[in-house]
């Protein structure tokens, strides 16, 4: 819970800044009342909500299904507003257990392989948002 009674009249935006992350997926509850000049504090406003909601990217190539023609695929997705880095995970099983691929520090929207794959092998790929925060979406 954050209390802050350091507010003056006349403001009606507030920005918070947390000590700890906030989860993706998950929502948040908030409510405000105000204390008049003699220190009489007024009832609580309705209480409102929020989610905290990181946009997944969306894979663009090689497409879902697709053959390709070398054992270094380029990978690409779209980018995200405010995603700060992405990761990128390639597994034989699309449970993704026991990850043969994890790129954590891709700042962009493509990656080529640089270890090769085998040949007549199904891939499963997927790419998270890491945010400022180091929250993953």
């Amino acid at each position: 819970m954050l209390e802050d009674d350091t507010l003056n009249g006349g403001v009606n935006s507030y920005t918070v800044s947390f000590s700890s992350i906030l989860d993706n997926d998950t929502d948040y509850f908030w409510r405000i009342k105000a204390k008049n000049s003699a220190g009489t504090w007024f009832s609580w406003s309705e209480t409102q909500t929020f989610t905290i909601i990181i946009e997944p990217p969306r894979l663009s190539a090689p497409s879902n299904g697709e053959s390709v023609a070398t054992l270094t695929p380029t990978m690409k997705w779209n980018a995200v507003t405010y995603a700060l880095q992405y990761r990128l995970q390639i597994n034989t099983n699309s449970s993704f257990t026991g990850t043969m691929i994890t790129n954590e520090t891709l700042a962009g929207t493509g990656y080529t392989l640089s270890s090769s794959l085998s040949n007549g092998t199904n891939y499963y790929w997927r790419v998270l948002t890491v945010n400022q925060d180091s929250v993953e979406g």
